[in-house]
């Protein structure tokens, strides 16, 4: 596993070696010598979780989800634990000097003295450094990324934007000058690539671009050059790089959730959905070559070209179930174009039925990250938890290609850095440019049963603050058997689900609905199992009781639903829950569709009146023109 291909070299320079193996080493023997405990335990807050992160030790780490994000659910179906535990509130601190405590207590060290602990346990130096922002929740997400890899931990404080902004080339330079004194504190050398720290995790807050860099054609007042903030964090003034750069952010759920998928969740299912057309200067980026990689390498494969509309809506059935997920496509930040030449909205991007690492050849589908109305940011809301794409226009050869990636990631080099030029290629590509890198830069892919992490089961009983998931679910169903009611329904089903108990989830909703006692609660409970299990008339239910639907659990309802508008098999019960799913202010894509099955079972009035409301709605310019094609085709 650890021997890298020759094809790797003749594409690159001969000096990847000196940083790309100690990297891709140090990786793989956390991987090797590091078992994964075979259960979950859900906390109620990262207090909590600084303290059972705490418990951690080289004979084993195990996953620690914060109660309260939506996609534990999916970290869960994909993980399989044998058990999961409810922790019992720790009431404590989660400052700076706490998360510290945390990491080192989980390498039963002195803090400042993990990565010597971690180097003597794995038998290499870990070449890593994450950094946190002591005032910012995301340091949830570094505390665990620090402690599960042994890597360098620091802080990097101060107010540099967020999401969709951008930083001034002053602002960008300040950020350069905080995490390099934070390398240099640490008294490890950083200097260069090859050195002890190569790799630079980010978990706060940023703006996801810097102004400045080259002009490109695409370039105008309103989008003056800017370059991606994780492309200029980790190189030196004159754009020689030092590190790869990484970056995870949001609350603590979200980025302990991020840092759970990376450190403990199998990839070895991969989707690639191709909308490029076969011709050139297209055909280097066409998927198919990285599918012939992968399939090669023993991943399982799917590739769905021509990428169409409607195909995409049947890739995505119930959920897109992948851990890899490749996709070229056209179009800007809150639209892609497909085969066929037809735009669909940001709404269009797939729920993954489990969690998934992206790579998206598109043009600015990471403007604005945290913004679910685009590309990069569905994905993300969506269950993406790394995610390689654009910040401003980059030009097609700016994305590595696809293939090229595939045979780096097979043979061990983590996600985000396969994804990016490395130090020797020609053009503006090499230097900073428009490529953000999110997640966790030393998360492998290796191929299949080459550097598979080991489960070991869990040893005795829990102790009195932890209550089995499994445990809760069945005492509140013998409650409800006593005094029905939606809340403890609810807590039966959120509790088997947590347990990944599916079947017993629904069961228990099933129960509710004959107690009449399934109410909003208990249905946004079981809304996302019963999408992921295809039980379509418990989705209708379940929407039907919750009324008003959050843009997560539209998004659910359409991926169970919208096939059956592709198809022509939705009657009219499921064309009204379904139009309740639109968003008026990303209509074309799902109206696109809604109107096609109207026509056929409600006629040409009732999709023209339907179109025509969401018309009314439209505020861009492009929203109206793409409803007044759809209108007048009807």
């Amino acid at each position: 596993m650890l021997s890298l291909l020759c094809t790797l070299a003749l594409l690159q320079t001969p000096q990847w070696q000196t940083w790309a193996q100690p990297i891709t080493t140090a990786s793989a023997a956390m991987r090797a010598k590091i078992p994964v405990v075979d259960q979950v335990v859900v906390v109620p807050d990262m207090p909590t979780m600084l303290d059972e992160l705490g418990k951690w030790s080289p004979a084993g780490h195990w996953p620690i989800l914060i109660e309260g994000d939506p996609r534990n659910v999916q970290f869960i179906r994909r993980f399989a634990p044998a058990r999961v535990l409810r922790r019992d509130r720790h009431v404590a601190a989660a400052d700076a000097a706490a998360v510290e405590s945390a990491v080192a207590a989980a390498w039963d060290v002195p803090v400042g003295h993990v990565p010597e602990a971690a180097a003597e346990v794995l038998g290499v130096p870990v070449p890593g450094i994450v950094l946190a922002d002591p005032g910012n929740s995301a340091r949830g997400g570094a505390a665990m990324l620090a402690a599960g890899r042994g890597q360098h931990l620091g802080w990097v404080a101060g107010d540099f934007g967020r999401s969709g902004g951008r930083l001034t080339p002053a602002q960008g330079r300040a950020l350069c000058d905080a995490v390099e004194a934070a390398c240099e504190a640490t008294g490890a050398s950083w200097n260069g690539l090859g050195d002890a720290i190569d790799t630079v995790t980010l978990c706060r807050d940023l703006a996801a671009r810097v102004e400045g860099g080259e002009r490109s054609n695409s370039d105008n007042l309103s989008n003056p050059p800017a370059l991606a903030v994780t492309d200029v964090v980790g190189r030196h003034a004159d754009g020689r790089r030092w590190a790869w750069t990484g970056w995870i952010f949001g609350d603590a759920k979200s980025s302990v959730w991020q840092a759970n998928c990376s450190l403990f969740l199998p990839r070895t299912r991969v989707w690639l959905g191709d909308s490029y057309p076969a011709q050139p200067p297209w055909t280097t980026w066409k998927l198919a070559a990285a599918a012939d990689v992968f399939t090669a390498e023993g991943y399982t494969v799917q590739i769905t070209d021509p990428l169409t509309p409607d195909a995409l809506t049947r890739a995505a059935t119930d959920g897109l179930d992948a851990d890899l997920v490749m996709m070229a496509s056209k179009g800007n930040a809150d639209f892609f174009r497909l085969a066929g030449d037809i735009d669909v909205d940001a709404s269009q991007v797939p729920v993954c039925r489990t969690p998934a690492a992206v790579y998206m050849l598109h043009s600015w589908s990471l403007r604005a990250p945290y913004d679910v109305r685009t590309v990069g940011g569905r994905w993300l809301g969506n269950g993406a938890y790394a995610d390689v794409g654009s910040s401003q226009e980059p030009m097609l050869q700016a994305f590595v290609p696809p293939e090229l990636i595939a045979k780096r990631v097979s043979k061990g080099i983590p996600w985000l850095i396969a994804s990016r030029y490395w130090p020797g290629t020609s053009g503006a590509a090499s230097n900073p440019w428009r490529i953000n890198t999110i997640g966790d830069p030393l998360m492998l892919a290796p191929a299949p049963g080459t550097s598979n992490r080991r489960k070991i089961q869990p040893e005795g009983e829990p102790g009195a603050q932890y209550t089995s998931m499994l445990q809760i679910a069945q005492d509140a169903l013998k409650q409800a058997a006593v005094a029905a009611s939606d809340d403890v329904f609810a807590e039966g089903i959120h509790a088997a689900v947590m347990a990944n108990r599916q079947t017993l989830a629904m069961q228990i909703y099933s129960v509710a609905q004959g107690h009449a006692a399934a109410g909003p609660k208990s249905a946004a409970a079981v809304l996302a199992t019963a999408a992921f299990n295809g039980k379509i008339n418990m989705v209708l239910h379940a929407a039907t009781t919750i009324g008003t639907l959050s843009r997560g659990q539209a998004d659910l309802v359409w991926a169970v639903g919208a096939p059956k508008l592709a198809d022509g098999t939705a009657d009219a019960t499921l064309i009204h829950v379904l139009r309740s799913c639109i968003d008026a202010t990303q209509s074309a894509g799902r109206v696109r569709l809604l109107a096609q099955a109207m026509r056929s079972t409600q006629g040409a009035l009732a999709a023209s009146k339907m179109i025509e409301h969401f018309l009314a709605q439209a505020k861009s310019a492009r929203q109206k023109k793409e409803l007044q094609k759809i209108l007048s085709g009807v």
